[in-house]
């Protein structure tokens, strides 16, 4: 079964994830920022405090192995298809609590991807590639007042993104110990974004944001 480490965030994750970063996250900086791929990691991993890499094995299909939707929607069965695709499910409330589903469609999981800290801080190891950065950065106007979460993926993302929610709310805790406040902003079309920080407990506001004529959500969490 593939594992995947997370690590603290090196800037020799940045090149290799950029040439690999899934069309929505693209398409959100450069409506945000106007930033190819490459600045945006750069410019995410300059200003965070806090920010991790989540390197999965390299020669992998993204959308191969046991962990696939289609697989799992298969394994599952009626008890989990509220939860069987993340990426269009839209029952929060069912949601909140994997506990809820049923063990079929986690009985992968619960070994997959086991999250090992890494002692390195510069290349990447020979036989791993970055799937996903993500981090928090200091954007209020008083220090330590207000954090700006960010996350910026390849596809990779969809190989194990159940083995990520089970720890997401683990890392958005450790934003929210050093930032009382947590907000930013989502582009309207990014449904993968939107609904993890929904499952993060981040409220994500109807009000349309307009940047460089594309149409944003803004999203927050109090502590």
């Amino acid at each position: 079964m593939s594992a995947f480490i997370i690590t603290p965030a090196t800037c020799g994750h940045i090149a290799p994830l950029a040439r690999n970063m899934r069309e929505a996250d693209k398409r959100e900086v450069w409506a945000s920022h106007r930033q190819t791929p490459q600045e945006a990691l750069e410019a995410c991993l300059e200003a965070s405090e806090l920010a991790w890499t989540l390197l999965v094995p390299q020669g992998q299909d993204a959308n191969s192995g046991q962990d696939s939707a289609a697989g799992q929607h298969a394994a599952a069965g009626n008890d989990a298809v509220s939860c069987q695709d993340f990426v269009s499910c839209q029952d929060f409330a069912s949601c909140q609590d994997f506990a809820s589903c049923h063990a079929a469609n986690f009985g992968h999981a619960a070994n997959f991807g086991q999250a090992a800290a890494s002692a390195y801080t510069g290349a990447l190891p020979a036989a791993m590639r970055p799937a996903f950065m993500w981090g928090v950065a200091d954007c209020g106007p008083m220090p330590g007042d207000t954090g700006a979460p960010w996350l910026l993926a390849s596809d990779d993302i969809l190989r194990i993104k159940w083995a990520f929610l089970r720890r997401s709310r683990h890392y958005v805790a450790q934003m929210q110990a050093r930032f009382p406040r947590l907000e930013n902003y989502v582009h309207a079309e990014n449904a993968l974004s939107i609904n993890w920080l929904r499952w993060c407990g981040f409220t994500v506001t109807p009000e349309a944001h307009i940047f460089n004529g594309e149409l944003f959500y803004r999203f927050e969490k109090l502590a």
